[in-house]
């Protein structure tokens, strides 16, 4: 626990030196305030000479020329025609019939992800 009244005599019988550091952390803080702002007022006139050079070495937008596309861009297709159903050739090239081997790794890795969602349930 704090003692109280080993705080007020310490503080009673040191109050000129708490005076002198709340004065010289008071100081040190205006000082650094000072700075600060100086810094900060300094920068923003190298920053507003150097716009003023920039400004006068930049391009005009009436003279800046953008060389066309060099190849043709393809027209956007937002969407095709759906086929309702699939020719022979279309079934024999996109599906292909499960065997064992395939079904056993769906089924390994199916049963793999229940019991792991399983074991996660408290």
């Amino acid at each position: 626990m704090i003692d109280r009244e080993r705080i007020e005599r310490f503080i009673d019988s040191r109050r000129k030196e708490i005076l002198i550091g709340c004065v010289a952390l008071l100081s040190a803080l205006v000082i650094i305030l000072v700075a600060l702002v100086a810094a900060n007022s300094c920068s923003n006139k190298g920053a507003r000479r150097r716009t003023a050079a920039f400004a006068a070495n930049a391009i005009k937008p009436s003279e800046l020329w953008m060389p066309s596309e060099p190849l043709p861009v393809p027209g956007i297709q937002r969407y095709r025609d759906p086929h309702p159903t699939w020719t022979v050739e279309e079934a024999r090239k996109w599906y292909t019939v499960p065997d064992e081997k395939i079904l056993g790794e769906l089924r390994a890795a199916s049963t793999a992800k229940i019991n792991e969602l399983l074991e996660s349930i408290p």
